[in-house]
C-alpha cells in the first residue's frame, strides 16, 4: 500500500491529536526538523528512485522517496517520508525513515525504521527466517518484540508497484506484506482496475490503474509498466504524485494548507446540548455505520435499524450486564505494560490504602486527568513512556489508564468513538472497566466519571483495532434527544 498505506497507519495515530486539539491547543512553537538527504544508503549502483510530492486538501504537505540499489546480495532500499499534517492550527511533524535489504525477487529479508513527532521517537527493525517473521520495536525506550509464523516469502508494502510489475501485471495479486507500525502482517490484495494511456501522466507507455486493499483499508496506484509509482489516491483527501527531485523535496517550511484534518475528522451537528459533559442519556439518528463492522451494541448502548440509518441511544450508566470480560482485558501487551514492575508501582501509589475497585478506578481517572499534561502526540502509544513523559493525547491517556487498572486485577478495555465538543463530533478515546458486577466507563482525558452519553462508541482495542476507523467513508451524526444530568458520582474537571 505504498506512501500512503504508510500514511493510514500514521493517521490513525494523529487522529486522536485532531480530536485534543479543539480542547488544548497548542502555543508552543514547532521546532524545524532537520531533514537528512533522501539517499540514506550510498552504498551500490542505483537501480530506481522515485520521488513523492504529498499533497492534502490541493496543498503540499510533504514529500516521500525510495532509492533502490543492487548490493552484493540482493537490493537495498531506503525510504525516507517527511510530512506536516495540519492540526487544529498548527503543522504537525511526522517523520518516518526505512532501510530494508530485500532479495533479487523483492522479498524482505531485514529492515530498520524509525517513526518521530512532536519529540516522540519509535523505531523498529525485523528480519525473516524460513519460518518466521520476528519484529522489534522500540517506543521512546520501551522494547517490544513479536514473532510470527510465515509460510514463504513476505514483502514491503512500498515495494507493490515493484511487485505487482515484476508479476507480469496480472489482474489480481495477492501480496503477504508487514506493517512495523502496528507489529503486524497480512496479505494485501491488488486488483487491476484499467489500463490508461501513459500520456495522461505525462510519460510514454501504458500506465496500470490498481486499487490495493488489506481488509476494508484501500487506495488507489497509478504504476508504469517500470514499477513506478505515478500517482495514489487514498480516502479522506491525500493524494501523492511522482515528481523530479528537487521539486519533490522542496515546499514550504510553513504550507499554508486551506483544509484542517479538524475539519476532514469532525461530524458537525446542528443541534447540540450546552455543556456535553454533563449529558446522561443521548439519542442520535446517524448513517455511515455498518453494525456488521463496528461494535454498536454495548453496556450502555444500543442500536435499531430505520432503513438506511440507526438510531443509536448511549446512556451514562449501564443498562444491560454485557459484553463478557474476555482474557484480552486484563493482558499485559506489548504497549500496555500492566505487569511491569513501574507500572504496579504507580498504581499502588495512585490509589494508596484505597480496596473498593471503583473508588481506585475513580482515583486512576482523577490522577491522569490532573497528571498528564493534554500535548497532540503523532505516535504509538504506549504506556510506559507515558508515564515516564507524563504528556499525551486521548490514546495516551487511554492507553496508561489501561495499564494501571490491569496491573490491579481489573478488566479494563480501551473504547474508541466519537466524542461531542461543542457542535461537533470529534474521535475519541476513553476506557471502560469492570467492577461491581457491571462495565463503568471513564474519560481520562476530560475528566469525567462516569463517561458522560455526548459519545458514541465505535470499536474497542489498541492501535491495530484502531485503524479500522479508517473504513468510514462518510458519517452523519443527527442529535435527535438528550437529557442532562450534574449528578454523576465523580467529575473532577
Amino acid at each position: 500500500m505504498g506512501r500512503i498505506g504508510r500514511l493510514l497507519s500514521v493517521l490513525a495515530i494523529v487522529w486522536w491529536g485532531a480530536s485534543l486539539a479543539m480542547l488544548y491547543r497548542a502555543t508552543h512553537t514547532i521546532q524545524e526538523r532537520v531533514i537528512r538527504d533522501a539517499n540514506i544508503v550510498s552504498t551500490g549502483d542505483i537501480e530506481r528512485e522515485n520521488y513523492i510530492g504529498i499533497y492534502y486538501g490541493g496543498e503540499k504537505i510533504g514529500y516521500s522517496s525510495k532509492v533502490v540499489r543492487r548490493g552484493k546480495t540482493g537490493l537495498l532500499v531506503s525510504e525516507v517520508s517527511y510530512m506536516k499534517l495540519p492540526l487544529g492550527g498548527i503543522n504537525q511533524e511526522v517523520l518516518s525513515e526505512m532501510l530494508a535489504s530485500v532479495g533479487s525477487d523483492f522479498s524482505l529479508l531485514n529492515f530498520d525504521f524509525s517513526l518521530s513527532s512532536g519529540g516522540y521517537e519509535s523505531r523498529g527493525s525485523g528480519f525473516t527466517t524460513d519460518e518466521k517473521l520476528i519484529l522489534k520495536l522500540n517506543v521512546s525506550g520501551q522494547p517490544t518484540r513479536r514473532e510470527f509464523p510465515i509460510g514463504g516469502r513476505i514483502y514491503l508494502p512500498s515495494l507493490i508497484p515493484e511487485m505487482y510489475v515484476s508479476s507480469g501485471m496480472p489482474e489480481r495479486l495477492e501480496v503477504p506484506t508487514v506493517n512495523p507500525l502496528t507489529l503486524s502482517y497480512g496479505n494485501y490484495l491488488v486488483k487491476r482496475i484499467g489500463i490508461e494511456d501513459g500520456k495522461k501522466f505525462n510519460i510514454n507507455g501504458d500506465v496500470y490503474h490498481l486499487f490495493v486493499s488489506t481488509g476494508e483499508l484501500y487506495t488507489e496506484m497509478w504504476v508504469d509498466s517500470k514499477g513506478n509509482l505515478i500517482m495514489e489516491r487514498s480516502p479522506g483527501g491525500f493524494v501523492s504524485y511522482m515528481e523530479p527531485k528537487e521539486k519533490a523535496l522542496s515546499f514550504p517550511s510553513n504550507p499554508a494548507v486551506k483544509t484542517d484534518l479538524l475539519s476532514t475528522f469532525s461530524i458537525p451537528v446542528q443541534t447540540a446540548p450546552d455543556d456535553p459533559r454533563d449529558v446522561s442519556y443521548l439519542r442520535t439518528t446517524t448513517v455511515g455505520l455498518d453494525p456488521a463492522i463496528f461494535e454498536l451494541t454495548d453496556f450502555n448502548q444500543r442500536y435499531t435499524k430505520k432503513g438506511d440509518s440507526l438510531v443509536i441511544e448511549v446512556f451514562r450508566e449501564p443498562i444491560q450486564n454485557i459484553p463478557p470480560i474476555t482474557p484480552s482485558d486484563t493482558a499485559s501487551t506489548e504497549f500496555i505494560q500492566a505487569s511491569d514492575r513501574r507500572i504496579k508501582k504507580a498504581a499502588k501509589k495512585i490509589i494508596g490504602d484505597e480496596t473498593d475497585t471503583l473508588k481506585m478506578l475513580l482515583a486512576i481517572n482523577s490522577w491522569l486527568y490532573e497528571n498528564i499534561k493534554k500535548r497532540h502526540r503523532a505516535t504509538i502509544p504506549n504506556a510506559l513512556a507515558v508515564l515516564r513523559r507524563r504528556e499525551g493525547d486521548c490514546n495516551e491517556h487511554s492507553t496508561l489508564f489501561c495499564a494501571l487498572a490491569r496491573s490491579l486485577g481489573i478488566p479494563t478495555r480501551i473504547m474508541v468513538g466519537v466524542v461531542l465538543l461543542d457542535d461537533a463530533f470529534f474521535y475519541h478515546t476513553w476506557v471502560a472497566s469492570y467492577a461491581e458486577g457491571n462495565w463503568h466507563s471513564f474519560d481520562p482525558t476530560l475528566g469525567v466519571a462516569p463517561a458522560d452519553a455526548a459519545r458514541i462508541k465505535l470499536l474497542s482495542g489498541e492501535l491495530e483495532s484502531q485503524i479500522q476507523l479508517l473504513r468510514i467513508e462518510r458519517l452523519y451524526i443527527r442529535i435527535d434527544d438528550y437529557e442532562k444530568d450534574k449528578d454523576a458520582y465523580t467529575q473532577v474537571r
